[in-house]
């Protein structure tokens, strides 16, 4: 996976996605991070999260979300149940990390869940008047 900041901080684009590994910070200053997800075909990376320290890192299709460490490592920030698709929509809002998982219809703050919908939490965003999923 390759984050590359966009026209927003909290914004990045996916490149490739490979199994297994470490992150590569060879060229650093580069404003570039590479990194592989846990397993294949889990969707690691196809929603991203960041308040600009921290990098979170969804995988719908394996009902996880990960936390990719200053140090490298991918550390385990939740899981949701099968077919769930946790980690579909993900958002840094007031430094809390929410995740969307649109096939349990819940959307979860720092893993309370605070609503409940069919097909919720497909995309979770900050609006002037609060959250939307």
């Amino acid at each position: 996976m390759v984050l590359r900041s966009m026209r927003f901080p909290a914004l990045c684009l996916l490149f490739a996605c490979e199994s297994g590994g470490a992150v590569d910070t060879a060229s650093p200053g580069q404003g570039r991070i590479i990194a592989s997800g846990p397993a294949l075909d889990i969707g690691f990376g196809s929603r991203l999260a960041t308040d600009g320290t921290r990098v979170f890192a969804g995988s719908p299709f394996g009902a996880r979300v990960d936390e990719l460490t200053a140090s490298g490592v991918l550390k385990p920030a939740g899981r949701g149940g099968a077919g769930s698709l946790f980690g579909a929509g993900l958002a840094m809002i007031d430094g809390g990390l929410w995740v969307g998982a649109p096939g349990s219809g819940q959307l979860s703050q720092d893993g309370e869940i605070v609503a409940s919908e069919a097909g919720l939490g497909g995309v979770v965003t900050m609006g002037p008047g609060g959250w939307v999923a």
